[in-house]
């Protein structure tokens, strides 16, 4: 019911900015003001909300469609029904995505965290590494501290932090990360995970339109909770950094996280540009 609910609520918001737009800027000016419409083009590409609502449904889907097949479906009908955009869609179908994701190899090197002989990292990245396990980076904004062992990485009392791996990509490829987190705190600490992507210069991408989502908001997990995010690599990118960690807990909170997993599921979509 929530998530019907959803949808009527992102259909309305859908429905107002798509008048607003054609609106002139003073009252009887004839035709649409274009800064009206220059903004709702800004607000569209920074409208991390809106991959807010993919991940949470994604995640709600998954656990439907595993506990209760016939509600999954019934849920699925009538987002179908009703008319829900692609990216909607496409967010209710991820448990499809995750099981297939599930059968390519995982990526992750060390995904259990251990030390190993010699500390290696990507060079040329500007994130704190010290004591961090094998092939794992980690940084933190200005609170926190990060340990590990037993298979779990941790991060406690920080305002902002995250542990960090790359992997070389192609534009157009598809990509599932996973991970199980447990967080025994509640709001405002939160955990997340998730994609940013560099260009082959090794500066930021920031200028692409994102298909796809990660999951920014993650409350209380007494217990292991699996969450994911999907992606095709946008043009421009050929290193993804996966990031995972947690902000605004308390002097003794603490976030974990185990079994990290990173999967090309698909090649280079034929209507993506080939990587530079």
């Amino acid at each position: 019911e929530l998530a019907k609910r959803l949808l009527s609520a992102v259909q309305a918001r859908h429905k107002f900015w798509a008048e607003f737009r054609e609106e002139p800027r003073f009252p009887g000016q004839s035709g649409p003001c274009e800064d009206y419409r220059f903004g709702l083009e800004l607000l569209h590409h920074y409208a991390e909300w809106e991959q807010n609502h993919q991940a949470t449904l994604a995640l709600v889907a998954t656990q439907l469609a595993s506990q209760s097949p016939d509600t999954y479906q019934e849920l699925l009908a009538h987002y179908k029904a009703a008319g829900a955009d692609a990216k909607l869609l496409q967010s209710l179908e991820s448990a499809r995505v995750l099981a297939r994701a599930k059968q390519m190899p995982n990526l992750v090197r060390n995904p259990r965290f251990e030390l190993g002989d010699g500390n290696q990292h990507p060079t040329g990245i500007d994130w704190v590494t010290e004591g961090a396990p094998q092939y794992w980076a980690q940084w933190k904004h200005i609170t926190g501290t990060f340990s590990f062992g037993d298979g779990i990485a941790r991060i406690h009392a920080t305002n902002n932090g995250v542990w960090i791996q790359t992997f070389p990509v192609n534009p157009g490829e598809e990509i599932v990360a996973s991970v199980k987190y447990r967080l025994r705190a509640d709001p405002p600490a939160k955990a997340r995970m998730g994609i940013i992507w560099k260009d082959q210069t090794g500066q930021w991408l920031t200028n692409y339109t994102t298909v796809g989502f990660n999951a920014e908001s993650l409350g209380r997990a007494d217990d292991w909770r699996e969450v994911f995010c999907h992606h095709i690599v946008p043009a421009g990118a050929v290193t993804a950094v996966l990031r995972f960690g947690a902000e605004n807990l308390g002097p003794d909170d603490v976030v974990e996280f185990r079994d990290p997993y990173f999967a090309k599921i698909a090649g280079p979509a034929a209507n993506q540009p080939a990587s530079p």
